[in-house]
């Protein structure tokens, strides 16, 4: 927590000791995940970007813009079934 509350915005949370924030696709479009725990078990902050987030023309978030995020849950490894 103390590291996603330092990141300036969404590239400082890329790296894997600050998360590794990756955007998610499907019913979660619009989301991205970071690592709670390590990869044996892997939970995952929910994040939705939050306040004056640009978008692209191709509708992505413009990562260097979002400087917010609400925690929607945490999420058990959402590639498994």
């Amino acid at each position: 927590m103390t590291n996603i509350k330092a990141a300036k915005d969404y590239n400082d949370l890329v790296f894997e000791c600050n998360g590794r924030a990756h955007f998610l696709k499907g019913k979660d479009e619009g989301c991205f995940a970071l690592d709670v725990t390590d990869k044996y078990n892997p939970k995952r902050y929910r994040c939705k970007p939050f306040g004056d987030c640009e978008v692209d023309p191709g509708g992505n978030y413009k990562k260097e813009t979002i400087t917010k995020l609400i925690i929607v849950d945490i999420i058990n490894d959402y590639h498994k079934k």
